[in-house]
């Protein structure tokens, strides 16, 4: 209403000081005000917004950006290709594709930045690509190269129970199968069989065995099967290949992904081999913590780069045999990972549950911002990581992999209370 009154400078104002407020819903209904005036004020304000912490303001800002200020859009939104959050890519692309043909140089410019080739990819998708081709060719030729590099890679890499190798070994296969999705979505935005190939896109990265194999026919069925044949190779299953005793581990230092490289350095530095370090260590390192978190059921389906933001914001607790950990009725304010230990669950004086290494204890008064229901009491030496709430709340809002790890072991701490409530009626 404020802004039907001609734009005025109050309008602005009060839109101005809800772009800046703490509730994230209030920063998006300031945008979405913003949304209805085409100007360079309603622009600059928008442009604040980019780099909001929350991915929802992120998102809504930038579709905003496309529609109020679409001559200086451009820049700031291919600047936002590598947002961490996929859902602020895809908006980002949208947006992109609304300013049209401008966008284009940039966005192909990008396809080469680090962390920006699949949010380049997505915009990709919503422009006129006339002009491009020869450089999406390149594009996708590079990034079959480089997956096949990466699978070979994985695939000779020895060392099947160590666990520092074991996740070299996963950043490799992931980086493999991640060049392979680039390139065949690179030969897709050219192609006539485009939707075929969009089609065996969503097959292989559903991950179910069946699907793939269909996805694997349909790239093979295709036009550009010549070119993108050899990618099958990533997602065949059952090759037994040659463990090499002269692998470079060293070399992959040097390796484009960073990733990769800090994988590298961490399988290097293993002086301990078969003993877990975070029963060694006073302090977990965060490589050490992403070692621990993956074999965590609330976490074990999420990729290594995602736990290691996990582990980065974790802090560390040790508590002696009888200490207790947290009070039944206290406020909840973080939630507990036992990584070595054991932990009684106590309910009105009586234990009814014990959690062990790998348990997540303490995540419902977190989820609920209600009291604790239990008073947690370390039986023998315990060592955890804590992740307090709204860290917490910023991990589930961005992974929603997390989201359905959660669900899973509430419901299996609903089952639990049910089977205890009817054991002592």
């Amino acid at each position: 209403a404020l802004l039907g009154g001609n734009g005025s400078d109050g309008a602005y104002d009060v839109l101005q000081q809800m772009s800046s407020n703490e509730d994230p819903e209030l920063r998006r209904a300031a945008v979405r005000a913003l949304q209805q005036v085409r100007s360079a004020d309603a622009g600059r304000l928008v442009v604040g917004l980019l780099d909001d912490p929350v991915p929802p303001v992120r998102a809504t800002a930038a579709e905003a950006l496309a529609e109020v200020y679409p001559e200086q859009a451009v820049q700031p939104l291919i600047d936002m290709l590598a947002d961490p959050d996929s859902a602020v890519r895809v908006a980002v692309a949208r947006a992109l594709g609304r300013v049209g043909r401008p966008s284009v140089p940039g966005v192909v410019l990008a396809l080469d930045r680090p962390g920006s080739a699949s949010g380049a990819l997505l915009a990709l998708e919503h422009l006129p690509i006339e002009g491009a081709a020869e450089t999406l060719r390149r594009f996708a030729g590079e990034s079959v190269q480089r997956a096949l590099r990466d699978h070979q890679l994985a695939v000779e890499l020895p060392g099947d129970h160590d666990e520092r190798r074991l996740l070299l070994h996963d950043a490799l296969a992931r980086s493999s199968e991640r060049h392979a999705l680039y390139a065949i979505r690179a030969v897709a935005v050219g192609s006539s069989d485009r939707s075929l190939l969009s089609e065996a896109i969503g097959n292989l990265k559903a991950g179910d065995t069946a699907q793939r194999a269909a996805a694997v026919e349909l790239i093979d069925s295709s036009k550009d099967a010549p070119t993108l044949r050899p990618l099958l190779a990533v997602w065949e299953s059952g090759q037994v290949p040659r463990k090499r005793s002269d692998y470079p581990i060293s070399e992959l230092l040097d390796h484009p992904d960073p990733w990769i490289r800090e994988c590298a350095e961490f399988a290097l530095s293993a002086n301990m081999k078969g003993k877990p370090m975070a029963r060694t260590l006073p302090t977990l390192a965060v490589m050490e913590r992403v070692l621990f978190l993956r074999k965590a059921p609330m976490f074990e389906g999420l990729p290594p780069e995602d736990l290691k933001r996990i582990g980065a914001v974790a802090d560390e607790a040790v508590h002696a045999d009888g200490d207790v950990i947290v009070a039944e009725g206290e406020a909840g304010t973080e939630m507990l990972i036992i990584v070595s230990g054991e932990v009684a669950v106590v309910v009105n004086s009586r234990e009814v549950a014990r959690r062990r290494e790998g348990d997540v204890v303490g995540e419902m008064a977190v989820i609920t911002n209600q009291p604790r229901m239990a008073t947690l009491v370390a039986t023998g030496d315990v060592r955890l990581l804590t992740i307090g709430q709204r860290q917490f709340a910023g991990i589930l809002r961005e992974r929603p992999e997390t989201s359905l790890a959660v669900m899973r072991v509430l419901a299996r701490r609903l089952t639990e209370r049910e089977a205890s409530s009817v054991a002592t009626s």
